[in-house]
């Protein structure tokens, strides 16, 4: 959980000086998708409970 909980904040950090569509990904709505498996982490105890559906699926 700690390892996965460094690296969103790292995708966040790394996608925070970008905005709009950048090589075809829309990066509001990925950073957005990510702030939402973020705040799921927060409240989360087991892994095994991670509803998958929620990982960002990048279409371009």
């Amino acid at each position: 959980m700690v390892g996965a909980k460094s690296l969103l904040k790292k995708c966040q950090d790394k996608f925070s000086d970008f905005s709009d569509v950048q090589r075809g990904i829309n990066l509001p709505e990925l950073k957005s998708a990510i702030e939402a498996v973020e705040m799921v982490y927060e409240d989360m105890n087991n892994t095994s409970e991670f509803d998958w559906d929620l990982v960002p699926n990048l279409k371009g």
